[in-house]
């Protein structure tokens, strides 16, 4: 017969961090949950721990939109639609493309010169 056993009971907490004025700031955000932590260490009962987690999502810098790379798979399938295109370069906008082409090792004029 079937029977479930329950285990590794947590408690997670929702931050609502428009209300704290820290929608941007990555390290404001981390110093006041690590402020949290040791408040819940300090006043809650049978606490084995407190872990700090977080999404990580990247993005342009310049245009916002989700990060994106052509792959190899990309040029292998549609070679016609990448062809103007180099593997790992950004699909989000013309910037970061100009960019990623600019900073490539291979370009000449980026790399070292040895007399």
């Amino acid at each position: 017969m079937r029977r479930e056993i329950h285990s590794n009971y947590r408690l997670g907490v929702t931050l609502s961090l428009r209300e704290m004025g820290l929608l941007r700031d990555h390290g404001a955000v981390l110093n006041v949950l690590h402020e949290m932590t040791s408040d819940i260490r300090r006043h809650v009962d049978h606490v084995a721990g407190v872990t700090i987690t977080f999404d990580t999502r990247a993005v342009c810098s310049y245009c916002g939109n989700e990060w994106e790379e052509v792959t190899a798979d990309d040029l292998a399938s549609h070679p016609d639609d990448y062809k103007d295109h180099i593997l790992g370069e950004p699909m989000c906008c013309t910037r970061a493309a100009e960019e990623f082409r600019h900073n490539r090792t291979d370009n000449k004029e980026n790399q070292c010169r040895t007399p």
